[in-house]
């Protein structure tokens, strides 16, 4: 209720997300490629660092993000950050684009005998 008496009631315009182009092609300092897998709260893209070096890079889904997904993607790379083993890719880099969260990891070519 306003300082009037009258009830006032404040719509605050949704901000529009950004499509998942728009994420992967103006991350800085990442030269982002093809999609190499998809899950339940992400996406993995193979891309390139400025220096040339390859990273694997994981977005939140832009098609549920929410503030539930963002804290769950972040205990994710947190969780995965503790983790040290010689089998287990570290966390490089964990921040936030145009809103979206990301984490970028060392990337490696595998071959299965």
């Amino acid at each position: 209720v306003g300082s009037s008496g009258i009830d006032i009631e404040v719509s605050l315009p949704q901000q529009k997300l950004p499509t998942m182009e728009e994420v992967t092609s103006t991350l800085p300092g990442l030269l982002v490629g093809e999609c190499i897998g998809k899950g339940g709260m992400g996406e993995v893209y193979r891309a390139m660092d400025f220096l040339g070096r390859p990273r694997a890079i994981k977005i939140t889904r832009i098609d549920r993000l929410t503030d539930q997904l963002k804290k769950r993607f972040f205990q994710e790379a947190r969780g995965m950050d503790r983790l040290k083993h010689d089998h287990l890719v570290p966390i490089l880099e964990y921040s936030e684009h145009l809103g979206v969260p990301y984490f970028t990891m060392n990337v490696y070519e595998m071959s299965v005998k």
